[in-house]
């Protein structure tokens, strides 16, 4: 892994807006098939995909038989993002910035290609719709507004998505504030239980006073039995609620997402854990983390080497951690670069560009989103790592 890469805070801004939607990417293949099988209707290309566009690849999430990902340099649509309205290239083996790759050559090299930004809250663009075609194509202007009504259809679909997630967090607040409020009522009325029981065993006088502090003390039991009974059943229906993984089924999606991009590289990618397969937990902000983690040592890990996932869950004093360890054999780490990582100093102007194992251009964008997420979530990172053996980072995460 490396820390040193360019940075463009407009696209940190932009990869962050992403992973505040929290998307496993899996889920959207069904989700915008209609919309991608419609453009490709309207445009008469062979074929149209959804791709977002993360830190380090591009994910196409909709047009193809499964979600598959792309060094994002490798892609066209990661400079159809930086357009206002549209990218169309006519031949793209005649453009030099596409002129060398695989996907242009050959009788079934592409030649046709029009992107729309998927821009979000008209300002953060997370991806792009496109079409393409082996063929010479031309579009007409009612073929494009058409197109772009579709990626309006799919931002609007991107942006419920974030709503619900900001609307969750919401009822999140309103949750801890109902738990506060139960654990505020139980402490005085247990005291009021205690003084009339204590009364009660003084006083030996008129039966009418006896029978007040028995009815009061018998109020009291009930006040404190419905206390319990709010905050018990408002602590199971959250969690029940959050109840997404299992440390075997994180295992799978992890390796179902980020395997290809391995082997693709020629590198071993495993994942394994230790603990309970039982033990369930929100799977909220992991995706992002994990995924980025794991993109950005693959990405400084060279062909034959090696990267591994370990997922644990730890207890201490009553209370749980998620912890997950990124272990790669890869270029490792200065003092000067693992010290600005563990200690969480990150000048967003002092950071340089530094390249993967293959040339892989940096963006700067992985190691630093990471750290927000992990202090968004109130948990830490850890680091250790020695120059051209390898890296290994800790993310530690409260359940």
């Amino acid at each position: 892994m490396s820390v040193a890469e360019s940075f463009n805070v407009s696209d940190y801004q932009r990869v962050k807006h992403l992973a505040e939607l929290d998307l496993d990417y899996q889920e959207l293949q069904a989700e915008f098939e209609d919309l991608t099988r419609l453009a490709t209707s309207i445009a008469g290309t062979e074929t149209s995909f959804v791709n977002l566009i993360g830190a380090h690849y591009q994910w196409t999430v909709s047009g193809d038989d499964k979600v598959k990902s792309v060094l994002r340099e490798e892609t066209v649509c990661t400079y159809a993002i930086q357009e206002s309205e549209f990218l169309k290239i006519p031949r793209l083996d005649q453009d030099p910035r596409f002129s060398d790759k695989d996907f242009v050559k050959g009788e079934n090299g592409l030649k046709f290609y029009l992107g729309i930004p998927l821009r979000m809250n008209n300002e953060a663009a997370v991806g792009a719709l496109c079409v393409i075609s082996k063929n010479e194509t031309e579009l007409s202007s009612i073929q494009i507004d058409q197109l772009r009504i579709i990626a309006g259809e799919i931002v609007k679909r991107l942006e419920l998505k974030l709503l619900l997630k900001r609307s969750e967090k919401k009822v999140e607040k309103a949750v801890k504030i109902k738990e506060r409020l139960a654990h505020d009522i139980r402490g005085p009325i247990g005291g009021i239980v205690q003084l009339l029981e204590i009364a009660q065993e003084v006083i030996d006088s008129k039966d009418e006073v006896l029978e007040i502090l028995t009815m009061a003390r018998s109020s009291g039991k009930d006040l404190l039995i419905l206390a319990e009974d709010i905050l018990n059943e408002t602590i199971e229906d959250h969690k029940q609620k959050e109840k997404n993984f299992t440390l075997g089924s994180f295992k799978e999606k992890l390796l179902s997402l980020y395997k290809p991009q391995a082997q693709s590289k020629g590198v071993q990618f495993s994942v394994n854990f230790t603990g309970e397969q039982a033990d369930m937990f929100s799977k909220k902000g992991l995706l992002p983390i994990s995924g980025n983690l794991i993109s950005n040592a693959i990405k400084f890990t060279p062909p034959e080497g090696s990267v591994s996932v370990c997922l644990k869950i730890e207890k201490k004093n009553d209370k749980k951690e998620l912890i997950i360890i990124v272990s790669d054999t890869g270029l490792g780490m200065s003092k000067e670069q693992l010290d600005q990582l563990t200690i969480g100093e990150f000048a967003l102007n002092e950071v340089v560009s530094k390249k993967g194992t293959e040339g892989e251009k940096g963006f700067g964008l992985g190691l630093r989103l990471v750290m927000d997420l992990v202090n968004e979530m109130n948990g830490t990172l850890e680091a250790s790592s020695t120059l051209g053996t390898g890296t290994t980072i800790t993310a530690r995460l409260p359940l």
